[in-house]
């Protein structure tokens, strides 16, 4: 049994920083290994709970463009003592002496001993309250509120199909979002495509993991009408997502690569026959990414 450290960038309203605590509140249920957890913007702090912990292995949720004070001079004096991995996310990961590097896209093709793949983390998700047949469809779809993401073309998309749906936005302040501009940016082109036919709830208080759940577990279908542009990451909403029994519709966006089918296209389908189409779709990534699934493979790669 190791004892094995993830380390996250201290933070809010981030989602690689949603993504680093929630894999570790999967992991401290292992029973192979013991998982700490630190949050931590410099150096001394890191070497402070290392001085007074036993640790193994030390694990990066690492992203370059807020975790620049990782650098190689820090990684190398690390890696003397102990074997240090990084989950990628995006952007660029060179660093001259690490055990291995994470990668969270089952996309990607590993070429080397100190790549792997680890699985999409879904959550143990059991609803409070027996779901209610809805009386018209819940369209909803949440995330920050980056003009890229498609919010308004979900709109526009429900819009032609729909005169009687209930639309539900959940947009929270992004840490990254300076003064709200971008998000505003987002608000305006929703306000535009906006009609009386379909009505329309946004929601921006920042969400537990099981009150999302909750919300995303009472609609019809969850939605994520994002721009196709190229892009390394994938996208966590979908892990939220497929942590609830509700079909899923998506763009061909490189972010949404996992789980992409012709069947859940929402350029391709109309909203409807998703929704009738179910989650059949989605029940090979729900087996194979358990948290159960998540937790066990990560501890092999621990083990290496």
């Amino acid at each position: 049994m190791k004892d094995i450290l993830i380390v996250n960038r201290q933070t809010t309203n981030c989602g690689v920083h949603q993504y680093g605590l929630n894999i570790y509140e999967s992991l401290k249920k292992s029973k192979n290994n013991n998982y700490y957890y630190l949050e931590t913007n410099d150096v001394t702090t890191l070497n402070n709970f290392l001085n007074n912990n036993k640790i193994d292995i030390i694990v990066f949720n690492y992203i370059i463009w807020v975790m620049g004070w990782i650098t190689d001079e820090i990684v190398n004096q690390l890696s003397s003592q102990y074997n240090c991995y990084f989950i990628y996310h995006d952007g660029d990961l060179k660093f001259s002496s690490i055990k291995g590097i994470l990668y969270n896209d089952p996309t990607k093709i590993v070429d080397n001993v100190t790549e792997h793949n680890i699985n999409r983390c879904l959550f143990d998700f059991k609803p409070s309250k027996n779901k209610q047949n809805n009386e018209r469809p819940i369209i909803s779809s949440f995330g920050f509120g980056f003009p890229d993401k498609g919010f308004h073309n979900l709109i526009n998309k429900i819009n032609e199909e729909y005169t009687d749906s209930l639309i539900r936005f959940h947009i929270p302040n992004a840490n990254v979002d300076i003064n709200n501009h971008l998000k505003t940016e987002t608000l305006k082109l929703c306000e535009n495509m906006l009609n009386n036919k379909n009505e329309f709830i946004i929601t921006d208080h920042y969400m537990s993991n099981y009150e999302l759940l909750e919300w995303l577990n009472e609609s019809s279908v969850n939605c994520f009408y994002y721009d196709k542009k190229p892009s390394k990451g994938i996208s966590s909403v979908i892990d939220y997502a497929l942590s609830v029994d509700v079909p899923i519709a998506v763009t061909n966006c490189n972010m949404m690569r996992h789980i992409f089918c012709d069947e859940i296209s929402i350029e391709k389908n109309k909203i409807t026959d998703i929704i009738s189409g179910g989650c059949s779709p989605l029940l090979e990534h729900k087996l194979k990414w358990s948290n159960e699934n998540f937790i066990n493979n990560f501890d092999k790669i621990m083990e290496l």
